[in-house]
């Protein structure tokens, strides 16, 4: 597809029409009231940001050969349990954002290594672990908020956030700890994690400002 593609699907329930596609210049776009799976098998090119909101039924993702895209947006899933058929992928050139999916249990990419945008992600009601083992370099903001179930963040690779990063409500999160990173150039802020016993960052040195508050 040369160009944008928005899936909307009213009554088909997976995407097996679309098991040929190989290519979007533009963004994909899903949102459909009777998705239950996304598997585009074949799927290796997206120029475009990703954005797959509101599908009221859908289950699971799959795109298990897509390295790259320009975005990546996963919102108001409500059903959605499963994102490990985005394991491939390894680099965002916009943002990543994660928000509203009731029943996502975990967030693991492991292969992505830089997201130039931002990574947003928040109020995801059952998120108990977030596992970003590759992630190296963020070129906007990270923030991990309002998490009610949040017990694991793994950032073992971050080494420098270039805009804020922002660690905050997560009620049962007991540890933070990034243990490579050395550089936030604007406001590092953990904050109103009432759980949070252990802050690590041993190699840190240099931050725009520090703010720990209400832990």
């Amino acid at each position: 597809v040369d160009g944008d593609l928005s899936i909307t699907f009213q009554q088909e329930t997976t995407l097996a029409s679309l098991s040929c596609l190989r290519e979007v210049t533009g963004e994909l776009r899903i949102s459909s009231l009777s998705l239950e799976s996304v598997s585009l098998p074949a799927l290796t090119a997206l120029l475009g940001p990703l954005v797959v909101r509101q599908n009221e039924q859908l289950l699971s993702l799959s795109l298990p050969v897509l390295s790259m895209s320009g975005g990546l947006e996963l919102s108001s899933n409500p059903l959605l349990a499963d994102v490990s058929g985005l394991a491939g992928l390894q680099h965002i050139a916009g943002s990543l954002e994660m928000f509203s999916n009731a029943q996502l249990l975990e967030m693991a990419l492991d292969a992505l290594s830089v997201v130039q945008g931002d990574v947003d992600i928040r109020s995801n009601q059952s998120l108990q672990r977030v596992r970003l083992d590759g992630l190296a370099t963020v070129g906007g903001e990270l923030s991990v908020l309002f998490h009610q179930s949040l017990v694991e963040l793994r950032l073992p690779s971050l080494t420098a956030v270039t805009e804020n990063l922002r660690v905050s409500s997560n009620e049962l999160l007991e540890e933070v700890s990034i243990p490579v990173l050395s550089s936030v150039g604007g406001v590092f802020y953990v904050g109103t994690n009432m759980a949070l016993a252990t802050l690590q960052l041993p190699q840190m040195s240099s931050v725009g400002s520090l703010r720990i508050s209400s832990n």
